[in-house]
């Protein structure tokens, strides 16, 4: 009698999972290991998946790492790092906009980072990148900052109104 083994269909059943839940959060671990899936075929990619994270902390460590430390990881060779090197380039041209349209990035954090469950870029969002030095939000802050005194110095001029009442989370 043929018994099958746990490990039959797993990638089947790990590409279902992510092909069919949209809403589902994936482990860190998870993605890689998808990722891994599609280099490295017909072996079990989930501990390397596992070891890539032990050895870099994160995900976005290991797609970081140079060829040299992917290498030393037991399972990595040439297509994997390829594969990693092509997601990160395939990533960054997705990240840009189309013509004649602007994007809003935090730096070089992910923007989820400053969203919360609502996702909305709150004032304490800013703040907290203003307090990091966030390049980025510095810019675009110092950036609206202009626009809004060149804005109320109109009003002023135009209108010569007695009192001005600012508010908001920015002013606080």
């Amino acid at each position: 009698m043929d018994k099958k083994q746990h490990y039959t269909g797993h990638r089947r059943r790990v590409l279902d999972k992510f092909l069919n839940n949209d809403d589902q959060v994936f482990d860190e671990y998870e993605i890689l290991e998808m990722l891994l899936m599609f280099a490295i075929p017909r072996k079990d990619v989930k501990s390397i998946a596992k070891n890539l994270l032990l050895k870099f902390g994160n995900f976005r460590n290991v797609m970081d790492a140079s060829l040299k430390e992917l290498m030393s990881v037991p399972g990595i060779g040439q297509y994997t790092i390829t594969l990693f090197k092509l997601i990160k380039t395939a990533g960054a041209m997705y990240l840009v906009p189309p013509k004649g349209e602007r994007y809003f990035v935090l730096g070089d954090k992910k923007i989820i980072d400053y969203i919360k469950n609502d996702g909305v870029i709150r004032s304490k969002h800013l703040k907290n990148a203003l307090e990091q030095k966030d390049e980025v939000v510095v810019n675009c802050l110092t950036e609206a900052a202009e626009y809004l005194s060149s804005g109320l110095s109109s009003v002023i001029n135009f209108l010569n109104p007695e009192l001005i009442i600012m508010g908001g989370g920015l002013i606080d």
